[in-house]
């Protein structure tokens, strides 16, 4: 659990300071798909972890809410790297091999 946070923190991190960044190379649909499968990917860790705290009590609400955020967050983070392999490869059959 430690690890995952840890982890989840400096990810969270790395993803603030690509979208804030005033840099045009960062704004390319690649870092737009990248920065929001990273998003669907910390609500899955971060949900996955609240869900594992009370996985043998089925009355919480907050397990239900949390299944449902964790199914999001890794459908959307399923669906953004499904869209950035597909950029990924119009970008390298493109002539100019350019975004």
């Amino acid at each position: 659990v430690i690890v995952d946070i840890i982890l989840s923190t400096f990810y969270i991190f790395l993803l603030v300071r690509l979208a804030t960044s005033s840099d045009l190379y960062f704004s390319s649909p690649f870092y737009t798909f990248f920065i929001s499968t990273g998003i669907y990917s910390v609500l899955t860790v971060i949900s996955y972890q609240i869900v594992g705290q009370f996985q043998f009590s089925e009355k919480y609400w907050t397990v239900i809410y949390c299944q449902g955020v964790n199914t999001f967050g890794s459908k959307g983070a399923t669906i953004g790297k499904a869209y950035i392999a597909f950029h990924r490869y119009l970008v390298i059959r493109s002539r100019e091999f350019s975004e």
